[in-house]
């Protein structure tokens, strides 16, 4: 009887504490690791959703006119500079050209700056052509995109380096589609939000791949 008592008081040995102590590790590690990820997914849609509700914004402004001005041909738009990958603008296009002229032209000018959260940042720019040729800024190619709208219709003009076309007329948009590219602060995803000559926004799904994406 003594024994057998004996035998239930005895504790964990080292070895039993350390083989919990290793399971508890790999448990709390895979779940931290899940749940950075899920963040960062969590997190780079937000941000997504955001840059395409901005540009929903512009064509609001450019359709309905901001403000309380006398002048109802005002255009608006969205300006993303390959140099602040952190941040873009919503431009008024004042002198009503179908292009951003870039500040600080007295014609044109910046109604409101947008900066990403959270460590994210925008990867790539690129605009599609009618020839479906896509053309992107991680090449080199240009440095600024430019979407603007200008009432009465919902058709998204697409600029780049605030020209539609070098050799081009202005009034004729050489472009049919552009697509932004953000990356995650961990850099472990990307989103893609494509705009199309027609007006319409939308935001693929989270890739880890830059490649993968709809971009």
């Amino acid at each position: 009887m003594n024994s057998f008592k004996r035998k239930y008081k005895r504790g964990f040995t080292l070895v039993e504490l350390l083989v919990v102590l290793a399971i508890f590790v790999i448990i709390t590690t895979v779940v931290l690791a899940r749940q950075n990820k899920f963040s960062s997914d969590i997190q780079l849609t937000n941000l997504a959703y955001q840059i395409a509700l901005s540009i929903r914004q512009a064509q609001v402004y450019g359709l309905g006119v901001k403000g309380a001005s006398s002048n109802y041909q005002i255009g608006y738009g969205i300006d993303f500079d390959k140099a602040s990958s952190s941040s873009y603008a919503l431009v008024a296009d004042n002198n009503v050209d179908q292009l951003y002229d870039g500040a600080p032209t007295p014609a044109d000018n910046v109604v409101n700056n947008f900066n990403l959260q959270l460590g994210a940042s925008i990867s790539n720019l690129c605009v599609t052509d009618y020839a479906n040729v896509k053309t992107c800024s991680k090449t080199g190619a240009f440095s600024t995109l430019d979407i603007l709208f200008l009432r009465p219709n919902p058709a998204a003009n697409i600029s780049i380096d605030h020209h539609f076309d070098p050799g081009g007329s202005v009034t004729s948009p050489s472009y049919t589609q552009a697509s932004i590219t953000i990356i995650s602060a961990l850099g472990d995803r990307y989103k893609c939000i494509n705009v199309y000559q027609t007006g319409q926004v939308a935001v693929s799904a989270s890739s880890t791949t830059a490649t993968s994406t709809p971009c």
